[in-house]
């Protein structure tokens, strides 16, 4: 289990490194990581890889918030977060976390030799929530904001707080880009990223939900047309 996160953690530390978002590593405890980053803010990360109390959240964000610390928690997927699709009544904890976040928390996963963060969001109102899985997250949008908050502390990261506007709109595959979760600004490799991620997630050899093979068909066709675009 620890090794799961550990590799998350580092798989983090590079494509942070990669995307030019780090000014300078403080921590890396593989479960915590603590960095400067190139604008100033210093930024704790901290992988959930098993249930959560209340209590522990408020300590880390008031621990935190006393160092002039933002933080985000990024949960493991598989083990903590409800499926695709579910409608659920999230517990205290959980509540909490993507009440941080928008309606939305962080999630790792690890499928064969790759590792995916992405966004879960937790669309509706009230306690009762449908759940929705996004995409992978982009590295470079990292961002920091104060705001209010269930727990009264307002330092937060997130790879969506300040997400980049999305710049294909007026382009020609829009519709395409949507449904892969990609800007028509990124590259191969990301958009390739992105498809293995919702492979994964939405094959009928292990999504057995009615609509996975439309779904699927739908992501195929997308990719495909995409990656069409990047050839001369």
């Amino acid at each position: 289990m620890r090794t799961v996160t550990y590799n998350a953690g580092a798989y983090l530390v590079e494509e942070l490194l990669r995307a030019g978002v780090v000014g300078r590593f403080i921590e890396d405890g593989g479960d915590i990581i603590l960095f400067d980053t190139r604008a100033g803010d210093r930024i704790s990360i901290h992988l959930i890889e098993s249930a959560i109390e209340l209590y522990e959240i408020r300590q880390i964000l008031q621990g935190n918030e006393a160092r002039g610390v933002y933080t985000l928690f990024i949960l493991w997927g598989d083990r903590l977060l409800p499926h695709e699709g579910w409608q659920v009544t999230a517990e205290d904890w959980l509540v909490a976390l993507y009440s941080l976040y928008g309606d939305r928390v962080y999630a790792y996963d690890i499928y064969g030799n790759e590792i995916f963060i992405f966004p879960v969001h937790f669309d509706g109102a009230g306690e009762s929530r449908r759940v929705r899985y996004g995409s992978t997250v982009h590295m470079g949008s990292l961002g920091v904001g104060i705001k209010p908050t269930p727990l009264g502390v307002g330092r937060v990261a997130g790879f969506s707080l300040f997400e980049r506007q999305r710049a294909h709109s007026c382009h020609p595959l829009a519709a395409f880009f949507a449904i892969l979760g990609v800007d028509s600004t990124d590259d191969a490799e990301t958009v390739k990223k992105a498809y293995r991620l919702l492979a994964r997630r939405y094959h009928p050899d292990l999504n057995h939900a009615p609509d996975a093979t439309a779904r699927m068909q739908q992501i195929n066709d997308a990719y495909a047309r995409i990656m069409a675009a990047f050839d001369p």
